[in-house]
């Protein structure tokens, strides 16, 4: 089963809703073990411009608790230059 997180604005999937420690998505068998962080091009551009604190955060705090986070982006290299 899919976990999405419950601050997640437009899921992909609405399976299980959970406040999750980092990231956007998990599932039963992978919680607190691998967790999912997607990004649209515009939430990238801000990651990495002038949000870039809260998301290092967001990285400590999986480092802490030990969970693998993978990065997702909706989008294409070239969308995001031009």
């Amino acid at each position: 089963m899919i976990i999405t997180d419950t601050r997640e604005q437009l899921p992909y999937w609405k399976v299980k809703m959970q406040r999750l420690e980092v990231g956007d998505y998990t599932t039963n068998k992978l919680h607190g073990i691998f967790h999912i962080e997607r990004k649209s091009l515009q939430d990238l551009y801000g990651t990495l411009t002038s949000g870039n604190q809260r998301f290092k955060h967001e990285l400590f705090r999986a480092a802490w608790h030990m969970i693998y986070i993978e990065v997702f982006v909706e989008g294409t290299y070239d969308d995001f230059i031009n």
